[in-house]
């Protein structure tokens, strides 16, 4: 549903949304389907567990070769959410005991994707 409703950014699909996940691992591999049906995009999918908000971000090969990587924007979506976290260039974690901060980082995802595919 998150990719039929995604928006486009240089012809990259961007995703992001809360996702019902029973635990971060389902969270990531919520992360891996998107990367297995999309060509070329981004989604940060999110999910309360044990207190936190978790955040997992991935990214596709060809974004990475543009300079986005999931771990670059953990750090920026981090300092949004006073979280952190890290990753790898394909996949990252972010986690956060701000509830409230899905809508800010949904929000500034666009303007960060933008900005870096420019």
């Amino acid at each position: 549903a998150l990719i039929g409703s995604a928006s486009r950014i240089h012809g990259a699909t961007v995703a992001a949304g809360r996702i019902e996940a029973k635990d971060v691992g389902s969270l990531r591999g919520m992360a891996d389907l998107f990367r297995e049906k999309v060509r070329s995009g981004d989604a940060v999918l999110s999910s309360p567990q044990k207190g936190k908000m978790h955040y997992v971000v991935t990214v596709t090969d060809d974004l990475i070769e543009r300079g986005v990587t999931a771990e670059g924007l953990v750090a920026e979506l981090g300092a949004l959410t006073g979280g952190g976290g890290g990753g790898k260039k394909h996949l990252a974690q972010l986690g956060t005991k701000d509830h409230e901060s899905e809508a800010a980082v949904f929000a500034a995802l666009p303007g960060i994707l933008e900005r870096l595919m420019s």
